[in-house]
């Protein structure tokens, strides 16, 4: 019997596979398209010929495929090898989804333990790189030694599976946002006839902020509900954001962005959080 058995060897699952192979577990692997296995065959790996004699293969089973839907109809496929196996789920689906997979893995006689991965294939190992994991302590525990294996700065969300989904919406925001926030800051650049070089050599220094500074206030504002602390009230960014924001209007670029920014701003204002942190606008999403 193999350590562990790796389903899917997409890039992602390659990745994951080479990373244990090179901390010296015994793998054995398995993927639909057999042709992706074959970068493989020069290894310590063993090639199953089917799901079931992978799973079968090691008590700990990791999955990374597309989504929930596609590993549910895999261990609907293996049920009398699930019995006694760990699965790690590190495929994507919604909150639903997850819930299913494990109340089905759990009914087959086995264990689960879900995770999101917060890097690319090549980040895999490397020491900032963490994977998000949901599932019970016990399942978090007998693998967590692997896990950090794989991403040294993973941690464990807590036991509802479903909450994995939930926080990867969550953290899109931020992130994604503030990509929007970069390519709605060239076009302004591009209208008003900024030098796009300059503009991006600026971005890392101005990112800086958002990650350091800011993460730190929405954590000592937002959770505690205490939006008094010192830093500038939502008046003072009330006043800074119409100065810029006019600038959009003034040069007649796209203001989409900056015009759901500013009604934000203003509901806070109407609704007396004035002499609040800005972090209080979160009063205002709750009601809708």
């Amino acid at each position: 019997m193999s350590d562990i058995s790796v389903i899917g060897l997409g890039d992602m699952g390659a990745a994951i596979a080479r990373v244990l192979l090179n901390a010296g577990l015994d793998l054995t692997l398995w993927n639909r398209s057999a042709e992706r296995c074959e970068a493989f065959h020069d290894t310590r790996a063993h090639i199953a010929g089917s799901v079931q004699s992978a799973i079968a293969a090691s008590p700990t089973v990791i999955i990374c495929i597309s989504t929930h839907d596609y590993t549910l109809d895999l261990i609907n496929s293996a049920q009398e090898q699930v019995r006694g196996r760990s699965i790690i789920e590190l495929s994507t689906g919604d909150g639903p989804a997850a819930t299913a997979l494990a109340e089905r893995i759990a009914k087959l006689g086995g264990d689960s333990l879900f995770g999101m991965i917060l890097a690319g294939p090549g980040q895999i190992g490397l020491q900032d790189t963490a994977f998000l994991m949901a599932g019970s302590q016990k399942s978090w525990q007998d693998a967590e030694p692997m896990i950090r294996t794989l991403a040294p700065a993973s941690d464990h969300i807590g036991t509802n599976e479903a909450h994995l989904a939930d926080l990867f919406s969550a953290l899109s925001l931020p992130r994604q946002g503030a990509m929007f926030g970069m390519i709605y800051g060239a076009h302004f650049c591009e209208v008003a006839g900024v030098p796009l070089d300059v503009y991006v050599r600026q971005l890392p220094a101005a990112m800086r902020v958002a990650t350091s500074l800011y993460a730190k206030t929405v954590a000592d504002t937002i959770p505690s509900g205490d939006f008094s602390g010192s830093g500038s009230p939502l008046k003072i960014y009330q006043h800074a954001f119409r100065d810029g924001f006019a600038s959009f209007k003034e040069r007649g670029a796209n203001t989409e962005l900056s015009d759901l920014l500013e009604d934000l701003i203003e509901r806070g204002i109407k609704a007396g959080f004035g002499d609040e942190h800005l972090t209080a606008l979160i009063k205002v999403l709750r009601k809708g």
